[in-house]
């Protein structure tokens, strides 16, 4: 697609998994990337800054042109260091799209302390949170329009045992995405979310993937869907959580039911309320 020849895409979390395949399908639609990576286990632990390196080797020799740093996304000041030099190197910043995560699962009553809930939240709700207004005050300045793609699960609306910490990020930053996209559309900067259903490094063992093709869901059909998003024929798409596995996209919804009427003069009893509880819940 033409529209994005010479735009500049910052990608966290793009060394590897959804980011990678992200990288690679705007590096072959003309992009100019910027590809932070912290280089880390699928734990979260270490910190490698060869995996960043390597990577952005790789698309440079399909023709690529690419800015590489090993930034840590959870970290205050990295968002701001990363537009920062996206404008120093290539002098403009259109896109942005972030998919840092780590895999993470502890039972509620086995919770691993504050120190591990915060590296969580860093990572899959301050982290994409700072990026976007970091982003958001450049296009601003520049007076720009962009779009923005924040990866993020569905434990944020369904729940999901083991992954407490990780359903209040996603549920955080679904409301952050839909807040900042009505905050920013007047500027013509459109904010979106996307739920990657895909076998990576952090999800291969999971039970969904032992019995599906290595041709399926994978991390190329998500990079489709953001690529999607970040382009003109998303201009009227903004706010939205959108899911993707394998050739099924689709989005997500929250609804609220009709609900029962108690009304009256005098407070509703307990006794109404139960004998009404299945017009309150049913859709």
């Amino acid at each position: 697609m033409a529209e994005f020849a010479d735009k500049v895409a910052i990608i966290v979390g793009g060394a590897s998994g959804v980011g990678r395949a992200t990288a690679e399908a705007l590096g072959r639609l003309g992009c100019r990337l910027v590809i932070a990576d912290l280089g880390c286990a699928p734990d979260g632990t270490g910190h490698d800054p060869d995996v960043v390196a390597d990577t952005a080797q790789q698309l440079e020799a399909v023709g690529a042109e690419v800015l590489a740093l090993a930034l840590d996304a959870a970290q205050p000041a990295s968002a701001h260091e990363l537009v920062e030099a996206a404008l120093a190197r290539f002098g403009r910043v259109d896109l942005g799209v972030y998919c840092a995560g780590f895999h993470h699962e502890r039972a509620l009553l086995r919770g691993g302390g504050e120190a591990e809930l915060e590296r969580v939240l860093a990572v899959h709700l301050f982290g994409p949170m700072r990026f976007t207004q970091e982003l958001a005050r450049a296009l601003v300045a520049a007076k720009s329009a962009g779009s923005i793609v924040l990866t993020t699960s569905a434990a944020g609306f369904f729940g999901s045992a083991g992954h407490g910490a990780l359903a209040v990020a996603s549920g955080g930053l679904v409301g952050f995405v839909k807040t900042a996209a009505t905050e920013l559309r007047r500027h013509k900067i459109r904010v979106n979310a996307l739920v990657p259903t895909a076998r990576t490094r952090l999800t291969e063992q999971l039970p969904l993937f032992a019995s599906i093709r290595a041709e399926s869901l994978t991390p190329g059909h998500v990079a489709q869907g953001i690529c999607h998003l970040l382009s003109e024929a998303a201009a009227d798409v903004l706010g939205e959580v959108i899911g993707v596995a394998g050739g099924r996209i689709y989005a997500f919804r929250h609804a609220e039911t009709s609900g029962a009427f108690l009304e009256g003069d005098e407070l509703p009893s307990l006794a109404s309320i139960a004998a009404s509880w299945r017009d309150v819940t049913r859709r």
